[in-house]
């Protein structure tokens, strides 16, 4: 019995342990090396300047640093390096990371109806005396 309750006491210890591993407590326990981080200066940090000491309710908004900017238009949320366009708010970037891929060519337009084609046009194309897929459906359809 006794080995019992033991083992359902490391259990729970065990559980606990785990619920809390990323409490910063524990994290500072389990690692005192990480308590006390350096600061770190990049090339292009703005350096402190000495003068007169800044109003905090300034109305003047800090430019954010050349990178990624969050403009927020409405329900729409768009990430640019350049300015926001006209209509929508800048937002602070909040963490995360960003990743950039190349852009799409737009597909081809239908000349005759000014349109983006449909997938079943492009997939049984009209041209060659075949039946389109839609036309197809609708004859296994009928003649079921």
């Amino acid at each position: 019995m006794k080995k019992i309750a033991g083992g359902v006491l490391t259990l729970v210890l065990a559980s606990l342990a785990w619920k809390a591993k990323d409490a910063q407590v524990v994290q500072d326990f389990l690692h005192p090396q990480r308590a006390t981080r350096p600061t770190i200066e990049f090339d292009n940090d703005p350096k402190p300047v000495a003068g007169p000491a800044t109003n905090s309710t300034s109305s003047a908004t800090p430019k954010a640093p050349a990178g990624v900017r969050k403009c927020k238009q409405g329900d729409s949320v768009i990430y640019t390096d350049g300015e926001c366009p006209k209509g929508s708010s800048e937002q602070t970037v909040s963490g995360g990371s960003v990743t950039v891929v190349p852009g799409q060519a737009s597909p081809a337009v239908n000349a005759s109806s000014g349109k983006i084609p449909h997938a079943r046009d492009l997939l049984v194309p009209k041209d060659d005396g075949q039946p389109s897929l839609r036309d197809q459906a609708m004859e296994r359809t009928i003649n079921r």
